[in-house]
């Protein structure tokens, strides 16, 4: 039998990412367009099935050829029913039967995952977890996801909701705040790029001078994380307290998950780690070092992840052809 191709899907709050691919030839075609989900599922769904035509056609491949679609995105989220329950990056989606719609509009079966949880498996496969059978993936951007592979399976739990290392609790004293569903002191109300932005903001007000001062324009309000760094990179006092801040916290969350679980790999993404990853990596290092078990930590490696924006699609791309595989 020769090898299928599939069409990939990585929905995200603001882009949605397709792919066409097989294992033979790799991408073949991609696409990242506006999302737009605040027009609501019906119109987003009916404009992605569209663009999943539109890449089918532009592969240049027989449509006969492709055999699923595999659809990537934020949780919570029952996969084994395609339906999004409902997400705070996708404001008004719930229990949303994405899969199914959009499996019946291009006339393939569709399958649904987490998206960082797609994102781990295309890292093991085919980006900086290959040769690795037990990792953890953290995605850094509007919130911190995360993703399980042990021994060498990805661990999704007995109802979907398994490595949401967001959420992990580290300390409610910290001045942090609120993420989306956790409280003060998780992971995400630390290191992700909103926590960022608002630590250097918080140190601007006391401070009122430095790089991030001038890149501001005397704004505190206006800092974004990828300003933080740009101060970083100027030895601005206010961005450093912020990026120690989510260096410190991701260094204990990867104490923790190497500690509990003997992982060879623990991989950092998203767009966090695009804007200061170098930076952002030697944080983390340092204060996991300090907090792991010796053994433990000289057997995994903390490292960048290998695919950018490409590794939510690949991944819902590489568990639809598994799925494909089994039938």
């Amino acid at each position: 039998m020769k090898e299928p191709f599939v069409l990939a899907l990585d929905l995200g709050g603001s882009y949605a990412k397709t792919l066409a691919y097989s294992r033979r030839f790799g991408v073949l075609v991609r696409t990242k367009i506006p999302s737009r989900v605040e027009e609501g599922p019906a119109r987003t769904l009916a404009r992605l099935a569209a663009e999943l035509k539109r890449v089918r056609a532009l592969s240049g491949v027989p449509a006969r050829a492709f055999a699923a679609v595999g659809i990537g995105a934020p949780g919570p989220l029952d996969h084994r029913r395609g339906i999004i329950l409902s997400t705070p990056n996708l404001k008004g989606w719930r229990n949303v039967p994405i899969a199914a719609s959009l499996g019946q509009a291009v006339g393939l079966p569709a399958l649904l995952d987490n998206d960082a949880r797609c994102a781990a498996w295309a890292e093991l496969r085919l980006g900086a977890g290959q040769g690795s059978r037990d990792l953890a993936l953290l995605t850094l951007g509007t919130g911190v996801g995360g993703g399980l592979v042990l021994d060498g399976r990805l661990r999704r739990g007995p109802d979907g909701t398994a490595g949401e290392l967001g959420f992990l609790y580290l300390d409610r004293a910290l001045d942090a705040p609120r993420c989306n569903f956790g409280l003060p002191g998780s992971l995400e109300a630390l290191a992700s790029a909103p926590a960022l932005a608002l630590a250097a903001r918080v140190a601007l007000r006391r401070a009122r001078r430095g790089p991030l001062w001038r890149l501001c324009q005397g704004q505190p309000s206006a800092v974004t994380a990828a300003m933080a760094h740009a101060a970083l990179r100027l030895g601005d006092p206010s961005a450093k307290a912020a990026w120690d801040q989510a260096g410190r916290a991701l260094g204990l969350a990867a104490a923790s998950l190497i500690n509990a679980l003997n992982l060879e790999r623990l991989i950092l993404g998203g767009g966090v780690m695009a804007d200061g990853g170098r930076e952002l990596l030697s944080r983390v290092r340092g204060v996991a070092k300090a907090g792991s078990v010796p053994q433990a930590y000289r057997r995994c490696r903390i490292v960048a992840a290998g695919l950018g924006d490409d590794a939510g699609a690949l991944g819902a791309a590489e568990l639809a052809l598994d799925a494909v595989g089994r039938a």
